[in-house]
Order: structure tokens, then sequence, then C-alpha cells
């Protein structure tokens, strides 16, 4: 896997070395790339100074070297004697500090294929005496029977100050209280300029009790609205393991404190709200109400909601949870209260809010998922059931299941692959507008991860849906086959495929208040490549139309805000 050259001789711990440079063969696969050095008289490995090839990735590590020196054990084996490495990590972004860390270790006594005793595998094999951490460097300095080498010494430069004392033990406290210091302002079609505030109130320390309200006023259809939540375990209990506090004094010491953490077996939630919702939750409200402002593009769909529900989570593992939830919510329609935005002239205006079918909402519904990580890959399966009928005094009759799984593959030298699969339909009744499935799309010139680039706003829904958004990152391959290097900019190329279908029941078509669109029994294809890891958080992306064609609209060049490891 490597190419080899002499370079010279020099001289290692008193002994004469060849020195050779090692360059790995290709470009793809992970690999060191730096010097090693030979001993003359057996060839033995006694010193290596090698470096991670460009195939080798870590996010923000712009500097990683390793340093290790060789010894001889039996006259066969060598082993590593000291170990010194050293990282360097900056962000692209101006003005932003860079950040370094060098970590030495030394080994020695080593002991080949020896006998282990069985007594050694049932008894504890480390103990450090307590009065270690109370010894300072001078108290080592007079005891040490071998002087340090330069690395050790650099490596025991700050020991002094790093101190394990207890932490402060403060008298526990009932309240634990906190508020937004400064009011949330969105800007949407359905009520205009809307002030909110929200404020917290927990009960943590004493009683796992936490609870939070956001509220406000809105200006265009005059309207006070709000939405609360309180949330407190039922069963819970206190791991074993203990999670570590770090504080620095103000003399720079730093203080290690240690508490066991609560571990909540099976949660309780209520919620009570007279507020509105959104069909389309792939951009925060404060960025949509920007685009609003901006490009008159209000992305979401949007009807009214006034009610409650009750909630049940239990993890059954760590990676395994359940959800059970009740609601019990009146659904009702909004209209456009304002076509006023910024930079566009008054005769322009939104695109009209759609109506929805108006009724009681009541609905049982239970979701379960997990967290598989097999090391190279990875699954997040969810699936969701979801009914609602006359038995629960429903104003709607169906049943419904959501099917997704999130499937990540790591292969070394390679970018991650991913592959998002949803598959979401109508078990049996009619499913009102409001309860459609739908895909995320852009919001003008943002686009989430796994949205359709090229559709526009809610442009397919139905009572039955699929999608498959495959994507690829090379890293920077493709430059690298080239030989162009891009140095220090580390840009990714990315290939992504997106597929999705949307159907409609003739039951449901003759239920709903506001016709909908379907694919037409056809699937909706795009495809398309992205330049990510631009300053470490930006992405971009250019996709195409590859199917369902619309003259003018077929390619789309969109953004996206993340890092892209």
């Amino acid at each position: 896997r490597y190419d080899y050259d002499l370079l010279g001789t020099r001289q290692i711990n008193g002994s004469n070395a060849y020195e050779i440079s090692v360059e790995p063969r290709g470009v793809i696969s992970p690999a060191f790339e730096g010097k090693i050095w030979i001993d003359q008289t057996d060839y033995s490995l006694v010193y290596v100074q090698v470096h991670p090839n460009d195939a080798l990735k870590f996010p923000l590590v712009t500097h990683a070297e390793v340093e290790q020196s060789y010894v001889q054990v039996n006259n066969t084996f060598g082993f590593p004697a000291e170990t010194h490495l050293t990282i360097g990590a900056a962000f692209q972004i101006p003005f932003t500090p860079s950040f370094s860390a060098e970590l030495t270790g030394l080994m020695q006594n080593y002991s080949v294929n020896t006998t282990i005793p069985d007594r050694i595998f049932g008894t504890k094999r480390l103990t450090i005496d307590t009065l270690s951490d109370k010894v300072d460097s001078n108290q080592w300095s007079s005891m040490r029977g071998v002087a340090l080498t330069p690395q050790e010494s650099k490596a025991y430069t700050h020991i002094d100050s790093v101190v394990k004392t207890e932490a402060p033990k403060s008298p526990p406290s009932i309240w634990s209280f906190s508020y937004s210091l400064f009011p949330l302002v969105y800007y949407d079609r359905v009520q205009s300029l809307s002030l909110r505030a929200s404020v917290s109130l927990g009960l943590s320390e004493v009683v796992p009790f936490n609870s939070s309200l956001t509220g406000g006023y809105a200006f265009g259809d005059k309207k006070f609205r709000y939405s609360g939540t309180l949330s407190t375990p039922l069963i819970w209990h206190y791991k074993e393991h203990k999670s570590t506090s770090v504080t620095m004094t103000s003399s720079g010491d730093v203080l290690l404190g240690e508490r066991k953490e609560r571990e909540d077996v099976l949660t309780a939630r209520l919620k009570v709200f007279d507020d509105i919702t959104r069909i389309g939750n792939a951009y925060e409200p404060f960025i949509n109400s920007l685009f609003t402002l901006f490009f008159r593009r209000d992305y979401p769909n949007y009807y009214e909601i006034r009610g409650g529900a009750l909630g049940l989570t239990y993890p059954i593992t760590n990676d395994i949870g359940i959800d059970i939830n009740y609601t019990n919510r009146d659904e009702r329609s909004l209209q456009n209260v304002t076509h006023k935005v910024l930079f566009f002239p008054p005769d322009t205006s939104f695109r009209l809010n759609p109506q929805i079918n108006d009724g009681t909402f009541r609905a049982i519904s239970i979701s379960a998922n997990a967290s598989i990580d097999l090391g190279k890959t990875s699954f997040a399966p969810v699936v969701t059931l979801e009914t609602t009928g006359k038995s629960l005094a429903s104003s709607f009759d169906y049943s419904a299941i959501t099917l997704e799984n999130e499937f990540t593959l790591r292969i070394p030298g390679l970018g991650p692959t991913s592959l998002l699969l949803s598959y979401e339909t109508r078990l049996s009744g009619v499913m009102p507008n409001q309860h459609l499935f739908s895909f995320e799309t852009r919001n003008v010139i943002l686009a989430d991860r796994y949205a359709f680039h090229t559709m526009s706003d809610h442009e397919y829904q139905g009572d039955a849906s699929y999608s498959a958004m495959f994507e690829q990152n090379f890293y920077d391959i493709p430059t690298r086959l080239l030989g162009i290097s891009l140095k220090p900019v580390d840009l990714h190329w990315i290939g992504f495929l997106n597929v999705g279908a949307a159907t409609l029941s003739s039951e449901s078509a003759a239920l709903l208040k506001t016709p909908i669109k379907t694919t037409n029994g056809t699937s909706f294809v795009e495809a398309g490549f992205g330049i990510g890891n631009i300053l470490n958080l930006l992405r971009i992306d250019a996709a195409w139309r590859v199917t369902h064609r619309i003259a003018g609209e077929n390619f789309a060049v969109t953004a996206t805000i993340g890092i892209s490891f």
C-alpha cells in the first residue's frame, strides 16, 4: 500500500538508522504518510513520524501527527516506548480561534506471552492512592529517581492547576425559574406580525416536574394565542454511574464535581393550547418569517387548534422507546389576513392558505422508535399508528400508519452514505385535508437535507405516500483523483437522488374541502449534486426535476446550513 524512498541516515537514540519516506500508493484509501527510521544493524523499526493522508477525515481537524519511538523486547518484538500525538483544529469561518492539543504517553516493562494467573481477572487491578492528588510537582520531583524527558516535562507543565475537589454543596432549591429575555417576533400570512414570549418553571431538584408556557398577541387577526406543556416522570430511579461537572475558579484551578443522574422510566405529559399549527415543519418559524418578509414565500399551511393532549413516554432500553398520546382538539380553518411584505409592490399577494375540514379531532397514537448502531452502519426506524373515529366522539374516522427508517453507512475513506425511507398510508376510513401526507420541499433558496429541492410548496399530497431519499458524500475524492488540491479549503462533493409518490383514494377525495394534487400514479424523481463543508457550515445544491417537468421550473439551486460530516 506504500511507496518507500531512502532519504539518508540519522542517529536515533545513539544508533545509526536509515531515514525513509512513506507515501500511500492511492489517494482513496485511508493511510499514513511521513517518515520512518530503520536501524542499520538489525533493520528493526526505531522511530515513526507520520500523519493521516487526505482520505482520512476528521471534522474541523486541520492537522494531526503521530511520533512514536520503539524498543525491542526479547530481541524479537518491537513495541512503542513513547507516543506523542499532536492535533490541531480550526474553523474556516473568519475571526474564529484555532485549537491545538498535545498528548504524550510512555510505555515500558513489556512482558510477552507471560502466564496470567486466574485471580487477576476477579480482582481489582488498579488502585490510586487518595494522597496522590494532594502532592504537588515539587514533592514529586524530590521523589523521582529518573529524570523526565523533555516531552514528559511538557506534559506535566499544567498538572498543578488541576485539583480534584468535591463540588461545593448548596442547599437544594425548590424553584427553578427561567424566562426569555427577548420577545419572539414572527410574521406569516394568517397572523401578520405576532409577538410572543416564553417562560418555564421547574421543581427539578426536589420534585421532577417541569412546565413551559409560550404565548403572545397576533396583530393581524387580533387574537391572543398560547401553548403550554407540563411534564413529570411517574417512575424514575438514579443511575449507578456518575456524571462529572467541571468548574474553573478565578484562580485558574479546575474543580471536578460528581453527582448521580436521574433516569426516567415512565414520563407523563400534558399539553393545552389555543394556537395555530403548521403543515410543513422543515424550517423554524423565525427563518420562515424572514423569507415571508423578504421573498413573499410563506412556506407552511396553517390551521387553528384549540384543546389539549395527554402523553406517556416509556424507554424500553437506551435505544428503544415508546410514546402513547391522546389528542382532543378543535381544528378550524384560517384565512390570509395580510399581503404586506418588504420590497414588493402592494398589488402582489401571498398564495391562499387552504381551507381544512373543520371539526373535532380526537385520536390515539402509538409510536415506537429505535436507534441501532452497528459500527459502520446505523438504523433509526420509527413506526407510528394513529386512529380516530366515532367511538372517540371525533368528527373524523380513519386509521393510518407511518413507517420511517434512516440508514447510514460509513466506509473508510468515503463520506457517509445516507438513505431515508418513508411510507405512509391510510388503513381505513377517509382522511381530511389537514391530515393528508405531503412532502417537505425547499423554501425559496433554503432546502432541508431531507427535502425535495425542485417541488413547490405542498405540490403533491395524498392519503398514501412514499419517498426514498439517497445521498452519497464523496468528500474531496473527485479533486484528489484529478490531482487538484484545494487546501486549506476542504470541500465535500455530494450526489443525491430523491424519489416520491402520493396517491389519493376516491373516498378521501369526496371528503376534501380543498382539492389537492397527486403524482398521478407515477413517481416524482429529482437528482442533483452539492458542494458541502463551505466554511465548515454551508452547503449549496443544484437539483433537476427528472419527471413531472414544468416549464421554467425544472432546476433549483438551494443552500443548507449544517456540518457535512
